[in-house]
């Protein structure tokens, strides 16, 4: 939990620098100098940071200093987000574009659907090989290659959907997140069936450090 957090916190702060400047650059390559659209840079600085960075650092500032309350809470807003999200996710995958809406198209869907799935697969191998690589331990290398994998489809929306303003840019993030968490799921279950005794062997003696530590 401790290390998804952190990665999570150092991605808000990266993402806060480098979206601009790569989504411009981006633009810029495979639309021309002469494109329509165009990232404001002071705007969308402002939202990456009320959107990433705000929250993370109210709910770290509430840990430190409120332990309990923030326990308390946690599930609740856990699911109070979870829903919002399916409702945000819902309205620009169903609604019309004049309400909101993406429209996105089964042609669309299956247009972008392979792509999607590359990229997202691409994402789980290289982050595990990364922490492989670093000899961070199986459970360091799941935890990376989930959050490499899973992306920010929200922020994809945002950056897309309001700042740049173009639908055509909402729906590979839309396809993305419809399915990036049940690859997820099926990812760790690959992990487990690959080599559980060593990813869970490591789990195991985690806890018992902290419940010989708490003696």
């Amino acid at each position: 939990m401790a290390l998804s957090v952190s990665l999570l916190a150092i991605n808000s702060l990266l993402t806060l620098l480098t979206i601009p400047l790569l989504v411009n650059l981006a633009l810029t390559v495979f639309i021309g100098r002469h494109s329509p659209f165009e990232l404001p840079f002071v705007e969308s600085f402002l939202q990456i940071f009320l959107i990433s960075i705000l929250p993370a650092m109210a709910g770290i500032v509430l840990k430190y200093f409120r332990e309990e309350i923030a326990n308390r809470i946690q599930k609740p807003v856990r699911n109070v987000m979870i829903i919002l999200f399916a409702g945000v996710y819902a309205i620009i995958a169903f609604a019309k574009e004049s309400s909101g809406g993406s429209g996105i198209t089964t042609e669309d869907f299956w247009k972008i659907f392979p792509y999607a799935v590359l990229i997202n697969f691409a994402g789980f191998a290289a982050g595990m090989a990364m922490g492989l690589f670093g000899k961070t331990g199986l459970r360091t290398s799941w935890t990376i290659g989930v959050e490499v994998a899973l992306q920010n489809t929200t922020l994809a929306l945002l950056v897309a959907g309001t700042l740049i303003q173009s639908n055509e840019m909402v729906k590979p993030a839309l396809v993305y997140a419809l399915f990036s968490f049940w690859t997820a799921l099926l990812y760790g279950v690959a992990v487990k069936w690959y080599d559980g005794s060593r990813l869970f062997g490591e789990f195991r003696e985690i806890r018992e450090k902290k419940i010989n530590g708490n003696r």
